[in-house]
């Protein structure tokens, strides 16, 4: 793809949802993270979060683009926690995968976001269990996974950590490292300064680089607050350009095209 090919080795990231779970205007929050590699989107995407409609999803933010989204071109599901606006489409995937795919995607979680699985996925359970619906890895808060092997003479494959954040059950943030370049994104919080931080800097800031795109969520009640973001935004140096939020209800959405941030748009690829 023409847009992808930049001289140099890294990660794109492309919105499928940018809303809250009441929004009426937006599909839920979600995204697709590829390399860009040749041949890039053609294969061995990331999915974070899964949604219903997740197909319609896809096919709306391909637009002709990326040759028809699907996902058979998903390799590995990143479930950050279990409300329905996050994971009503499991169910869905689950069954597509076994039935028109015939594989299993991968599925990586925080350990107690796996324990809640099966519930999503009761209804089908004549299909099978868990572990014959997806190849399930569980991923723990300051432990690192490969999720995909080197390439390009890098030293290092597709490296995933998560950090659990204030929400009020288990959710992850996540940090993606690839090719030399980091994604971060908050996942649903509370403002919390000691995730801001590692969302930024990493687990080690002496030892980690600096994020590259950091999307973070903002919002009403349980999410984070704007003013918060808007305080916290203005003392990184690359905020303008590195910062974008998501995850926003109708309601904040003239404030926030009026404000200084950059949003995270439905189908506007964003390169990391």
């Amino acid at each position: 793809m023409p847009e992808l090919n930049l001289g140099r080795p890294g990660l794109s990231v492309l919105p499928l949802g940018v809303g809250d779970a009441f929004s009426a205007i937006h599909h839920p929050t979600c995204m697709l993270v590829s390399r860009y590699e040749t041949p890039a989107w053609d294969n061995n995407l990331v999915l974070i979060d899964c949604p219903q409609s997740i197909r319609k999803m896809m096919r709306e933010a391909d637009d002709g683009r990326f040759h028809g989204l699907d996902l058979p071109r998903i390799d590995t599901l990143i479930l950050t926690h279990l409300h329905a606006d996050h994971a009503s489409g499991l169910e869905t995937l689950a069954a597509f995968f076994k039935i028109a795919v015939g594989r299993k995607p991968r599925l990586v979680a925080l350990p107690e976001v796996l324990e809640g699985v099966p519930r999503f996925l009761e209804a089908i359970k004549s299909l099978g269990t868990v572990d014959d619906l997806f190849d399930v890895l569980p991923v723990t808060e300051g432990l690192g996974i490969e999720l995909f092997p080197p390439v390009g003479g890098f030293n290092d494959g597709m490296v995933l950590r998560v950090k659990r954040t204030n929400h009020p059950i288990p959710t992850s943030a996540l940090r993606i490292w690839d090719q030399g370049r980091q994604l971060a994104y908050s996942c649903d919080t509370a403002f919390d300064g000691n995730l801001w931080e590692w969302l930024w800097r990493g687990p080690d800031p002496k030892m980690s680089a600096p994020a590259d795109l950091v999307v973070h969520e903002v919002g009403h009640g349980i999410h984070a607050n704007y003013d918060d973001l808007k305080r916290q935004g203005r003392t990184e140096p690359e905020w303008g350009k590195k910062l974008r939020l998501i995850h926003y209800p109708d309601d904040m959405l003239p404030m926030l095209e009026a404000s200084p941030f950059q949003l995270m748009r439905e189908g506007k690829l964003e390169i990391v």
